[in-house]
């Protein structure tokens, strides 16, 4: 999976809970700016965030569900 593809995956993970970049930074202890260049693929967030959740859903989705969505796959 290429990093801009990560990237919007994230953004629409992120979208999908409601939350805005400052939100989901403060959940995971980080800045919105940092988010952003996540969701833009500027840069990768450490693997170990990847694994875990970060909104308890209905669905328990995961980032590394992204393994599995087939629109996000390189």
């Amino acid at each position: 999976m290429d990093m801009s593809k990560m990237g919007a995956f994230l953004q629409t993970l992120r979208r999908e809970q409601g939350l805005t970049q400052e939100q989901l930074g403060e959940k995971l202890h980080t800045s919105s700016k940092t988010i952003s260049r996540w969701e833009t693929g500027t840069y990768m967030p450490p693997v170990e965030m990847l694994a875990r959740p970060v909104v308890p859903s209905s669905s328990g989705m995961r980032v590394s569900s992204a393994k599995r969505h087939s629109s996000y796959r390189s």
